[in-house]
Formats: structure tokens, C-alpha cells, sequence
């Protein structure tokens, strides 16, 4: 009857982890909110009112949304560390192929993968960004130990 009321709670918890804990948070509060619907209806409230009237009783949305993702954390952002992790790590094995092709290359990847993998330290996989740091360093002095020996032979 108020199939609008989870429609908008699946949205308010796309965010969140997709684990039996946050399924509990998410059915609770639909209990909740149902449960006030029907009693506004009781009232004399038309369905449409009813869930209008029940979840603005919740308060500010992005409030408690912001609480919930403090608590549960954020999926979109675990997932988007994860994948940096992944990508510094990639970056870090570029940069050691490409110091020994072009050092210029080298050294830019280098320093792109170490930034990358410092931002992506907080992601689950904090391993796999510690790995793509330490690639990345070691392309990065290696496009540097190439160019100044590139130089000192050139001066020579």
C-alpha cells in the first residue's frame, strides 16, 4: 500500500554496505514508517499524504543518511578506493616499463601512481595500494637514475 515509502528508502541506502546489518537498520525503518503511515491514514489522510506526512517525521534526510554512512560506510567510496588501489598498482608497473622506455615517462607515471596510491591507503585492499606506491617509487628513480645518467654521459 505505501510501496513508495521503500522505494525511497532503497535509495537512501544505495550507499550503504549490503550486509545483514544495514538490511535490519533498512527493514526497521520501513517497519517504522509504515507503521506511522497507517496511523496517519487512520486520522483521515489520503495514501499520499500519509507518506509524505510519515517520512517527513523522520527529520533531515541527509542527517541521518550522513549518520548511517558514518556508521556503515560508504560502499560507493569502498569501492572507488578499491579500484585506486588497483589503478596505483597498475601505474606503479607502468611507470618501471616506461622509465626504462622513455625515463620521462618513468618519472611521470611514478609520481602519478605514488598520488594515487597514498589517496587510495584507506581502501580495504590497502595492500595492493602499498604495492603500487612502492612500483611507483621504484619507476620514479628509475626514470631519475636513467636521466642523470643519460646527462653525465652527455657531459662527458
Amino acid at each position: 500500500m505505501f510501496e513508495k515509502i521503500d522505494e525511497y528508502l532503497d535509495s537512501v541506502f544505495i550507499r550503504l554496505p549490503k550486509n545483514e546489518e544495514v538490511k535490519k537498520v533498512q527493514e526497521e525503518m520501513s517497519n517504522h514508517l509504515h507503521q506511522r503511515a497507517e496511523e496517519l491514514q487512520i486520522q483521515g489522510h489520503s495514501p499520499e499524504e500519509c507518506v509524505q506526512l510519515a517520512l517527513a517525521d523522520l527529520g533531515e534526510v541527509d542527517d541521518w543518511r550522513m549518520g548511517l554512512i558514518r556508521v556503515y560506510g560508504d560502499d560507493t567510496r569502498t569501492k572507488s578506493l578499491n579500484a585506486l588501489a588497483w589503478t596505483a598498482l597498475i601505474i606503479g608497473v607502468l611507470s618501471i616499463v616506461g622509465a626504462v622506455m622513455n625515463s620521462f615517462v618513468g618519472v611521470g607515471l611514478g609520481v602519478i601512481g605514488v598520488v594515487l596510491g597514498v589517496i587510495a591507503r584507506p581502501a580495504v585492499i590497502r595492500r595492493v595500494a602499498g604495492i603500487g606506491i612502492g612500483l611507483s617509487v621504484v619507476g620514479l628513480f628509475t626514470g631519475v637514475f636513467i636521466l642523470l645518467f643519460s646527462y653525465i654521459s652527455s657531459v662527458s
